[in-house]
């Protein structure tokens, strides 16, 4: 099983196992570090600003193409492009990120120096800073190329601090820390132009959702002390999870998976259930308010799961696996996620039809090992994703299935 503690930290999602609150375990960041598996191929591609297919060779065996795979490219000065999991690609293929330098989330720098950018058909655009604001981390996408993210800089005592913004037509928008929180980021946008998001505070975290120039905090389940929003559907129902802390209800965990759903001003907030045990999160909602995330059993292991009404869908794991975690779905029934493998690399995975597939034995041989983030998967099947290299780096990709 793969170990994974609740933490709370400043907002990075720098890569799948780490969001606010972060799951995170020594064991984790040490496969991330040793980038899960030796990389058999060719060097990564140089700084770049146009798309061009890739050349190498991850191993030597033979495979199911259903995708071409296309490099994202690097903002001119930075080292490595990164693409979170709240939904980096659009359904015209446009991909958001951002691009940075030196270790990933190493020191400050990290934060201060990264650039957002939009991708857009092989062009990529360096997303400007909001003014006083050192640094920003795009981290996705809706279709009408709203790009939603985050803008870094310290605090007084040299603490990051982070604000949500919204870039329209390329102009940062800065959407303001609710009152009351030192910090607050974005993680979700529908095609209305609501973003949600979460605040924190030195001993709280809370969501909210932003429409408008107008910031609304969600309720908690009764009991429930923090709580965090994912993402948000075009209808406006939300999905994310609550925090009872030490003092959850009799028979469950501590966090637990729930949908807010809109009900004239207000919100109504359903919990979700789970598979019994400490742990439950949502991460995406699509337009049939079919919801995806994770939960862990009694013992605890971790699984992907795929709600649609009823009790949760255990969607599995990856052969010889321990654990899956379900990021994202689209309208088709296919679902993105990440997990584990038989030889103990961290890889990303599609899930369609009841079987779940290792991303990795559906691209070209060469394509370097999809095992950063899974980014998003559009309503014409393209997915984002992001490989973790030898040297340190990160490489962006756009997926294109093969018709």
């Amino acid at each position: 099983m793969k170990s994974r503690t609740w933490m709370f930290v400043a907002l990075v999602y720098l890569f799948a196992d780490v969001a606010i609150p972060a799951w995170t375990a020594a064991q984790d960041n040490q496969q991330l570090k040793d980038m899960h598996s030796p990389y058999t191929g060719a060097a990564r591609l140089g700084n770049q600003n146009s798309a061009r297919a890739l050349a190498g060779s991850i191993n030597d065996t033979n495979r199911d193409v259903r995708y071409t795979v296309t490099e994202i490219g690097v903002v001119p000065g930075e080292q490595s492009s990164f693409l979170p999991v709240v939904g980096t690609v659009n359904n015209s293929g446009a991909v958001a990120g951002y691009s940075y330098n030196g270790p990933f989330a190493g020191s400050n720098d990290f934060f201060l120096t990264a650039v957002a950018f939009r991708w857009d058909h092989g062009v990529l655009h360096p997303l400007p800073l909001l003014s006083g604001w050192p640094g920003a981390f795009a981290f996705g996408l809706n279709n009408n190329k709203l790009v939603f993210g985050v803008a870094n800089n310290l605090d007084n005592l040299g603490n990051i601090v982070q604000t949500p913004v919204l870039w329209n037509q390329g102009n940062p928008i800065n959407l303001g820390i609710p009152a009351g929180y030192s910090s607050a980021d974005a993680l979700g946008i529908n095609d209305r132009g609501q973003v949600v998001g979460t605040a924190y505070s030195d001993t709280a975290y809370n969501p909210f959702v932003w429409y408008k120039g107008k910031t609304t905090q969600l309720p908690l389940l009764p009991g429930a002390i923090n709580g965090q929003a994912n993402g948000i559907n075009d209808q406006g129902e939300i999905v994310g999870f609550v925090d009872f802390g030490s003092s959850p209800p009799p028979g469950t965990g501590e966090f637990h998976s729930v949908l807010w759903l809109p009900k004239a001003d207000t919100y109504f907030v359903l919990d979700l259930g789970g598979f019994g045990g400490p742990c439950s999160g949502a991460d995406h909602v699509n337009n049939g308010g079919q919801v995806v995330g994770f939960s862990c059993d009694a013992a605890p292991n971790e699984y992907a799961y795929l709600w649609t009404g009823g009790p949760l869908k255990n969607l599995g794991t990856l052969p010889g696996g321990t654990f899956s975690e379900a990021w994202w779905n689209n309208q088709k029934g296919q679902i993105l996620g990440d997990g584990d493998r038989a030889d103990g690399n961290f890889v990303d995975f599609v899930w369609q039809n009841g079987v779940m597939t290792d991303l990795n034995n559906l691209v070209p041989v060469g394509t370097p090992l999809l095992n950063g983030s899974p980014g998003g998967i559009n309503e014409r099947g393209e997915i984002a994703a992001t490989a973790f290299m030898p040297d340190g780096s990160a490489v962006a990709f756009l997926l294109t299935p093969v018709h």
